[in-house]
């Protein structure tokens, strides 16, 4: 019998917390959430494949902001980003897309 694969993890999407005072402070005033959180990326994942994996979902152009922390030894990305969408409409369309 053939082996399975294993199961990857997959992407998850959420508002990040407040890390401190200065990120609450840049939340909207009207509490509206632009900035999402995505999880369970591959590792070898660049910040340009997250940017064309946006553009492949039909959100290119659509967001203003990619952050992919990387670690220092290695090089490779952590296994999440942060994408700030232009309004919070977008960004609850693009975490519709993950489900958890």
């Amino acid at each position: 019998q053939p082996q399975s694969q294993p199961k990857l993890p997959q992407p998850q999407c959420q508002a990040p917390p407040a890390a401190n005072a200065a990120a609450a402070a840049a939340e909207p005033v009207n509490g509206e959430v632009t900035t999402l959180m995505v999880q369970n990326l591959p590792l070898t994942m660049s910040r340009n494949g997250l940017i064309r994996e946006l553009r492949r979902l039909g959100f290119e152009s659509m967001y203003d902001f990619v952050h992919l922390p990387k670690t220092f030894g290695t090089g490779r990305n952590r296994g999440f980003a942060f994408v700030n969408f232009h309004d919070a409409e977008i960004a609850q369309r693009f975490a519709d897309l993950f489900p958890e």
